[in-house]
């Protein structure tokens, strides 16, 4: 029985080594396993990321497609392209990875900043009937406070999240709630198993699953560090995770329902500051329950 060889880690073309080096970019080292993704140096002495892409790569098509879409709402991490021989170097930002960001201390503002960047990035995609495929903090990154540097036309803004690694994005003919299954999720994958099983995925129902359930265990951390969850937030991830992809709510429905349920978290946390656990619960989430039905 033949043995699954190991893919060969990628090997940088002398075209592209010669594209970095015309432009002054210095590669620094590997970012990923299979070294396509290298942290690099710019000639202004900035570290950025350059990532290779074969010109016919899937990758390639949805970031070309999503930097076309101007928006503030967009959250494709910004990238400038340089075409090589066979392949088409992408020229991006070394921010933060989000995956393994694990403050000094938990707030449930900080929380629900991340949840509503993490809902308007999936929502402007599931606009132009595309799936992200891949919702997890491991495909993240963001700027801090200090952060100041551009790339191309871009100004990176401090605070804000990006998506990479569009490996798994795809645009359909289809968009939200028209029926759209898929059979080969395998092919493409996620963080995520999809607990409606492999087959038949809703690529955009999926997607409000990963986005609930990164949200989920990145609260999971916070308990051990003392952050309770409100209820009423755990009653939305807990319909975002739904094992029923029929039961999930659309992004669209998320989105409307967040800048009301931020505002109700916030103002009542003096519950689980003032009464017992068990009874603030309970207060939270009949009150949220019932304002969610005008929402």
């Amino acid at each position: 029985m033949s043995q699954k060889r190991t893919p060969a880690k990628y090997v940088w073309r002398a075209d592209e080594l010669l594209e970095l080096q015309t432009r002054g970019v210095i590669l620094l080292g590997r970012l990923d396993y299979m070294n396509v993704v290298q942290l690099a140096r710019n000639a202004s002495g900035e570290e950025i990321v350059v990532k290779s892409m074969r010109h016919d790569s899937n990758e390639l098509k949805m970031l070309r497609k999503l930097l076309s879409l101007p928006s503030t709402r967009n959250r494709v991490v910004p990238c400038e392209f340089i075409p090589c021989e066979d392949t088409t170097l992408a020229i991006m930002p070394a921010l933060h990875a989000l995956e393994g960001y694990i403050p000094d201390r938990f707030t449930v503002e900080e929380v629900l900043d991340i949840m509503g960047q993490f809902i308007e990035a999936v929502d402007f995609m599931h606009e132009h009937r595309i799936a992200f495929g891949d919702v997890a903090f491991g495909n993240a990154i963001h700027s801090l406070e200090t952060t100041l540097m551009h790339i191309g036309p871009w100004k990176i803004p401090p605070n804000r999240i990006y998506f990479i690694d569009f490996e798994a994005a795809r645009s359909f003919p289809n968009g939200p709630g028209e029926g759209l299954r898929i059979n080969d999720w395998l092919d493409y994958g996620g963080h995520f198993e999809p607990p409606e099983g492999r087959d038949g995925v809703d690529p955009y129902s999926y997607d409000v699953y990963s986005l609930g359930q990164s949200i989920f265990e990145f609260c999971k951390l916070g308990r051990r560090q003392l952050f309770s969850v409100p209820r009423s937030l755990s009653c939305v991830l807990d319909s975002m995770r739904s094992d029923d992809p029929l039961q999930r709510p659309a992004i669209r429905r998320i989105s409307q329902m967040f800048p009301v349920l931020r505002y109700w978290v916030v103002k009542t946390q003096w519950l689980y500051q003032m009464l017992p656990r068990q009874l603030a619960g309970s207060i939270d989430y009949y009150g949220w329950r019932l304002l969610s039905m005008f929402t």
